[in-house]
């Protein structure tokens, strides 16, 4: 199921998603009042994963300092 695919995605490689961070949840709540409920139950786990996933999660590039 499509929806497992973005859960696993936001819980393992976080950093691809990003951008589409987004379309996901718009696309995620469109789906969450589907007729059946492990459909549901699937795409609200979906969304709260997607919605832990933030930009801070990207890793920072560490300038490197000049001694003097």
């Amino acid at each position: 199921m499509a929806i497992d695919v973005v859960y696993t995605f936001a819980a393992i490689l976080k950093e691809p998603i990003i951008p589409f961070k987004s379309d996901l949840l718009e696309i995620l709540n469109m789906v969450r009042t589907d007729k059946v409920k492990p459909v549901r139950e699937a795409v609200i786990e979906a969304i709260s994963m997607v919605k832990e996933v933030n930009d801070s999660s990207m890793p920072q590039r560490q300038i490197p300092r000049i001694s003097h």
